[in-house]
């Protein structure tokens, strides 16, 4: 008896050392602000979307994912590549060539606009990342925990949706091994990834906020196919909040 009374006695003590340091240690759980491109008119696109896309066109942000208190913008500055290759014709001049003044008002040229953090809503502003099946990769300098991906495309076109939307994450460039997929509305596996079950949405102001749970890498790479309104893949930012 007087055995059992001293491990009781000992395990008590444990749990009252160990117990404040585990409450010490977790990070308080905040709202994520997202600093939002401005409303804009936009022009009429397509309006039979069918039933498997989901549209949020209200005047306050969608509801808020919680992370930790110190997640940042890690994609901020980042370099971006492209299955492209590293420089991209902006819309406005492959569109809308009657304004050639638009290079020097500082249209972007670079893949590196994408993540400048700068979410002006003119067409200028979007980049063209090629036609059809072509993805963009973020390298965020070095491993880190991943908490969300916002991305927006182009909300210039009203009820513009963009085919097989795929988000995933990895330690290396390559993407062969160690692959985390966070978003795939890629139904049909047309990009050879596999099928998705994430629903297809609208570009708007609010963009798409996906939660990656956390989930450690230093690559973000994101796919897309054209949209309903035509074959070019468009982008205005990419954010990748971590720590």
């Amino acid at each position: 008896m007087k055995c059992a009374g001293y491990y009781q006695y000992v395990t008590s003590t444990v749990c009252l050392l160990v117990a404040p340091i585990a409450l010490l240690s977790a990070e308080e759980m905040v709202p994520l602000k997202i600093n939002y491109p401005p409303a804009m008119a936009g022009f009429s696109g397509h309006n039979e979307l069918g039933t498997n896309v989901e549209c949020y066109n209200g005047s306050k942000a969608p509801v808020a994912l919680l992370v930790p208190q110190s997640t940042t913008n890690v994609a901020l500055h980042k370099p971006v590549t492209s299955s492209t290759g590293t420089t991209n014709l902006y819309a406005n001049l492959a569109y809308n060539r009657q304004h050639p003044s638009d290079i020097s008002m500082g249209a972007p040229t670079n893949l590196n606009w994408l993540t400048s953090g700068d979410k002006h809503a003119r067409l200028a502003e979007h980049l063209w990342v090629g036609s059809r099946k072509q993805w963009i990769q973020i390298d965020l300098g070095g491993e880190v925990r991943v908490y969300a991906v916002a991305l927006w495309h182009c909300y210039y076109y009203l009820n513009e949706v963009f085919n097989n939307v795929v988000v995933q994450v990895c330690e290396t460039a390559d993407f062969q091994e160690n692959v985390i997929t966070i978003f795939n509305n890629d139904a049909k596996s047309e990009l050879g990834l596999g099928a998705g079950k994430d629903r297809l949405y609208c570009e708007t102001r609010w963009g798409k906020l996906i939660d990656a749970h956390g989930i450690k890498g230093r690559y973000v790479r994101l796919y897309s196919n054209g949209s309903n309104l035509g074959k070019i893949n468009y982008y205005l930012q990419v954010e990748v909040y971590g720590k």
